[in-house]
């Protein structure tokens, strides 16, 4: 009986230091996680171009950035750029890929490069668009976890604000 409570135990500890996630993965997570918050518009029939629609955003991105970084995005106004395309262009926005590429690691900060492929679709039959963009993203350790301290793609959405 003693054998198979040690064995029963050594099992646990082997499985729980296997489900650990590693920093790498912690801040992949979180950026795929910040991307569909920042971009995804599942439904543009019921998004407004309004303020308090753009602070609701600015509300459900805020857990994933540095506060600095997140007065820069709330400045700048990126949170709109996504609901103007969609409510303009009446398109759906999905992210449909992101692929991150390590720059440099440190116990509590990491760089990546990455590409990001937005997929907007129109609910009236048009053919879907691929919009495809590359990007940095910095992430640092705070106590309550990786945060994104900076991120830059170009405000890849923009152009398409007016397109046709």
């Amino acid at each position: 009986m003693k054998r198979l409570w040690i064995a029963i135990s050594i099992a646990v500890a082997f499985l729980t230091a296997c489900t650990e996630t590693t920093p790498d993965e912690q801040v992949r997570a979180l950026a795929e996680k910040a991307k569909k918050v920042e971009y995804e518009i599942a439904d543009y029939t019921k998004v407004k171009d309004d303020i308090q629609t753009i602070l609701e955003r600015h509300e459900k991105i805020k857990p994933y950035f540095t506060e600095k970084e997140y007065r820069s995005i709330t400045n700048n106004r990126v949170m709109a750029i996504a609901t103007l395309v969609a409510t303009r262009q009446k398109a759906n926005i999905t992210v449909k890929e992101l692929t991150l590429q390590p720059k440099s690691e440190a116990d509590s900060a990491r760089s990546y490069d990455y590409t990001i492929k937005l997929e907007l679709t129109y609910p009236d039959g048009r053919p879907s668009k691929i919009i495809e963009a590359n990007g940095q993203i910095d992430f640092v350790k705070e106590s309550e976890g990786w945060k994104i301290s900076r991120d830059w793609d170009g405000h890849v959405l923009v152009k398409e604000i007016d397109a046709e």
